[in-house]
This record gives C-alpha cells, structure tokens and sequence, in this order.
C-alpha cells in the first residue's frame, strides 16, 4: 500500500516538473553505453571527485533526461564509476543538497562487493541515506541494479555476487518501504530474459565494447532500466 502510495506521488511530482539527482557508480552514469563519453565538466569540482558529466545520450541517465523534458523537469547524473556507498555518503554533501523541488534516485553497491564486510557497510550506508532523505523531506527511489553473469561474479576481486548486492538493497528498502520507494531492475531483468527466451549475457550484450564485462550492460540494457523507470512511475 505504501509503494503504491509513493509511486503515485512521485510519478505525480515529476509530471508537474522538477529536479531529479541520479546518484550511484558506473551503472549510473552510463558506462557499457556506446556513445559513453565522460568527458563533460567536472561533477563536483568542489572536491577530490575526478569525475566528469556523461555527455553521451544512450545511456539509462540521458535517456531519462530526453523523455521529461517534457513536463519540465531537469535531471542531473551525478554517477561515479568506482565508487562505493561509503564514497557516495563522504561526498553526499557536494553531491546533494536539499531542494522542495527535488528528488534523488540512487543505484549503488555494485563495488561494496569487492570489499570484506561490504554487504554490512552497504546495509548500514543506504539506511544511512534513507534517513537522511527522510529528514531532508526529500522522496528517495532506490534502485536495484542489474545482474551480473557468472563469469562476472567469480572475478577474484569479488567476495561477494552480484545478487547479495541485490538482496541487500532490497532488505533496506523494505526497512524503509513507508517512506522510499524501491524500483527493481533485477528482478524485472531476471524476468525479461526468460520473456525473451535469452541468457543474461546476451541480454547485457556482453562483449560488445571493452566495458561490456558482465557486470556493465550495453544500449538495450540501458534502455531497458530507462523503459522500466517510466513504466514503474507512470511517466
């Protein structure tokens, strides 16, 4: 009833026009897009952040930004690839600041499970998050991000799989399901693939550009989280 809730007034809130924040890593700010080209100004040069804008328009983020122009809204990609939520809550002031007329989308995990105890640091960073979106009164849209193949999973880099990611995002966003909203790319992508009759790896087009790794989906993956986005909020 509550997600229902929330989807409605979000949906509501960015057709009457405002400014949304996508916060995250490298699935945010478009990498495994074809056109990717970071290269833009820097996000925050405020700070140590080397991270510039994504001036590519294939990526999830650019497309997002195209389609609600229309009811006059503006859309800011603030994603850094390689960043952690540990990273993403030390730099959140320079990233974020509270606004009537803003709300946030954050993606982010997929490098906690590089590092020993992420799924803890993860649960306690986004519930960190959440309540600071709470006391912001700013509305908060959680996102799960894509899954990763199997080869993608055994990197020796990884302690843990891309679906603990996944779960632990979840878990947090139930925690909070009065008053964030979850989307689940995950869970839709799991479905779409058995819908089409293809593996995860085709679907990603893995292998298609240096960054199509597994983890890092190319222009059909980014369309789809685009396409869901606007489907789960009625855009």
């Amino acid at each position: 009833m509550h997600q229902e809730f929330l989807r409605k007034q979000i949906g509501l809130r960015i057709r009457s026009g405002c400014h949304l924040k996508l916060l995250g890593d490298s699935l945010t700010i478009g990498v495994g897009s074809s056109d990717d080209s970071r290269v833009g100004p820097l996000l925050c040069p405020s700070t140590d952040l080397p991270y510039r804008q994504q001036t590519g328009r294939r990526c999830w983020a650019s497309l997002l930004q195209t389609h609600l122009v229309r009811y006059g809204c503006t859309v800011e990609n603030l994603g850094c690839s390689g960043i952690t939520s540990a990273d993403l809550l030390a730099h959140l002031d320079a990233l974020y600041q509270p606004a009537p007329d803003t709300i946030v989308f954050c993606m982010i995990g997929s490098n906690d499970k590089k590092l020993s105890h992420g799924m803890e640091h993860l649960q306690h960073n986004l519930s960190a998050l959440c309540a600071r979106m709470q006391s912001d009164h700013t509305p908060l849209v959680l996102m799960t991000p894509n899954p990763a193949t199997p080869a993608n999973d055994a990197k020796p880099n990884r302690i843990y799989p891309q679906s603990a990611v996944v779960q632990t995002i979840r878990s947090v966003a139930e925690h909070y399901a009065d008053q964030v909203l979850l989307i689940d790319h995950a869970l839709a992508m799991d479905a779409e693939c058995r819908l089409r009759g293809c593996s995860l790896e085709e679907f990603l087009q893995v292998g298609i550009g240096p960054d199509n790794d597994g983890l890092h989906p190319g222009d059909r993956g980014h369309y789809f989280y685009f396409e869901h986005i606007c489907v789960a909020l009625g855009l």
